[in-house]
């Protein structure tokens, strides 16, 4: 059972798949839905690291090293902007899409091959 002030946040298992790792996956899920309903003009979103910390429970280490597979990835843009500077995060949908695909793409190929060995199994 959860408090009553916890928040339930969505985890896409294909952000996991595509992140390398659930804890990546993760940000990458919360990274979505902030893009998707936080709007701005250009895209830009700010969030603290204790921000993402509150929502994900991922520490600042996890969230280093998601943001670091994420910019690998393409997925993850970043900078630095205003006095004091803060860190800006947007979302390259077009590169995650791809990667949705790509996944996809997999996904049914393993399936696909699977429904060979079984048939070859069952000869």
């Amino acid at each position: 059972m959860t408090d009553a002030s916890e928040r339930t946040i969505p985890f896409l298992p294909v952000c996991g798949r595509i992140a390398g790792r659930a804890a990546n996956g993760l940000f990458l899920s919360q990274f979505v839905y902030w893009t998707t309903h936080y709007k701005t003009d250009d895209g830009w979103i700010f969030k603290t690291q204790a921000e993402w910390e509150e929502e994900t429970t991922l520490t600042v280490n996890e969230q280093n090293t998601a943001r670091r597979e994420l910019k690998r990835l393409g997925v993850l843009e970043e900078r630095r902007a205003g006095v004091p500077a803060r860190l800006y995060y947007r979302l390259d949908r077009d590169r995650l899409a791809e990667l949705i695909r790509q996944d996809q793409a997999e996904r049914e190929r393993r399936l696909a091959c699977g429904r060979c060995e079984e048939a070859s199994d069952a000869e």
